[in-house]
């Protein structure tokens, strides 16, 4: 992994850091339920919008999941985590910095749809993307724990 995709000092990766990257994910998942049901019964019972207020909201709304996401991304770049998993596992190298490249993918997506409901993309769109993303969040989720899982349990010698 390039010095310059993680800004962090190789630190010894330590499972104190753990539960709150866990609580993160958790408060993740349910704001990004909550907002997909608002999409959803957006798109089911459209008269239910009374006009711009109603896009005021839902910007409101998805620029929040954006401060949260993007928080928690920072921290997770920012904490030591994939820089000491490399520097302990240099074997994890390019499965960190896959990682941290989908960071910065999902930051574009989420900014492309936040502009795109800013320009007035229908419900459905923008429900449809939002899912999309959301999809995308889950398989990074899975490919983060994957790699935690393979530093602290099998390389760092943190499991059985």
């Amino acid at each position: 992994m390039k010095s310059s995709e993680v800004e962090a000092t190789p630190a010894s990766p330590s499972t104190e850091s753990l539960p709150s990257l866990e609580s993160q994910h958790v408060a993740l998942r349910a704001l990004g339920e909550q907002l997909a049901d608002v999409l959803d019964a957006l798109c089911r019972h459209p008269r239910i919008r009374t006009g711009r207020s109603d896009d005021r909201w839902l910007n409101e709304k998805l620029d929040e999941f954006r401060r949260v996401l993007f928080s928690h991304f920072e921290w997770e770049e920012r904490s030591g985590l994939f820089a000491g998993i490399v520097a302990q596992a240099p074997r994890l190298a390019k499965q960190a910095s896959s990682v941290v490249a989908e960071h910065r993918r999902l930051r574009g997506e989420l900014d492309g749809l936040i502009e795109e409901n800013l320009q007035g993309a229908g419900e459905r769109h923008v429900r449809d993307r939002f899912h999309r993303i959301r999809l995308r969040l889950v398989y990074h989720d899975y490919a983060e724990s994957s790699l935690l899982q393979r530093a602290y349990l099998e390389d760092l010698g943190g499991g059985d």
